[in-house]
């Protein structure tokens, strides 16, 4: 598969909006600039394609019209689903800047080479998103911010985070 043509997901339906089925969505990262043609809402596994007839900022949020839903209740059936792009329909990304799918799966070692898992989960949280990661060392959550994070190399699928004082149980930073 062309790399432009992979789907990842790029936000959370959080339920409708309005009466005329439109829904609200809560982005993983800026999305301006992006092409909105299709779409696919993953449910489970299934990515179902669906045509996007107007997005409009509302604060956080995202409100997108969908083609074929036309009131609340269908709106309101997608909430709890992601919503996935075609990477070639998604802007640019800054040097220092990486899509939630790009990191799932990576390695995280600390500055000092201990392998602490694999990331399974990227939770948004506002101020800033928190890696869930896997391994040796049970759950740890990593703040992705940059006293934190220092390096993330794509091709290698891997990321070194120093430890802050508090992260691992029994452990100083």
């Amino acid at each position: 598969m062309n790399k432009a043509d992979e789907i990842i997901a790029v936000g959370k339906i959080t339920g409708a909006h309005g009466l005329r089925g439109e829904v609200k969505l809560s982005p993983y990262a800026s999305l301006d600039g992006a092409e909105w043609k299709t779409v696919y809402v993953r449910t489970g596994k299934a990515d179902r394609p669906m045509e996007v007839v107007h997005v409009r900022s509302n604060k956080d949020l995202l409100i997108i019209e969908l083609q074929g839903f036309g009131d609340r209740a269908a709106a309101q059936a997608l909430a709890g689903s992601e919503l996935c792009m075609r990477r070639g329909d998604l802007p640019a990304l800054a040097e220092d800047e990486y899509y939630y799918a790009d990191l799932l799966g990576a390695a995280v070692f600390t500055d000092d080479g201990r392998d602490l898992g694999i990331v399974k989960e990227i939770i948004p949280t506002g101020g800033n998103d928190v890696l869930e990661v896997k391994g040796p060392l049970g759950t740890v959550l990593i703040p992705a911010i940059e006293d934190v994070v220092l390096e993330v190399d794509m091709d290698k699928a891997r990321i070194v985070v120093h430890l802050l004082e508090g992260l691992v149980d029994g452990e100083k930073g």
